[in-house]
């Protein structure tokens, strides 16, 4: 499990690692209609270099701190 704070309407995309299994996300993404958490889901991805698909939000969809599951 990765544990997630996300900052939306951001004026960058980026990522910081907090600790061995947390990082913070802040995105340019409004937190609407989904389009934070996709942009989670794919700022996450493309840092641990894994598939999009391989990644699930389990807690927090609708809150700034996050759980996310890496599905192998």
């Amino acid at each position: 499990m990765i544990e997630v704070t996300v900052k939306t309407n951001a004026k960058k995309d980026s990522i910081l690692k907090t600790g061995e299994n947390s990082y913070k996300i802040e995105t340019k993404a409004r937190a609407k209609d989904m389009e934070a958490n996709l942009k989670v889901i794919e700022i996450l991805a493309e840092y641990l270099k894994i598939p999009k698909n391989s990644l699930f939000i389990k807690s927090g969809l609708r809150y700034k701190k996050k759980l996310i599951e890496i599905k192998e």
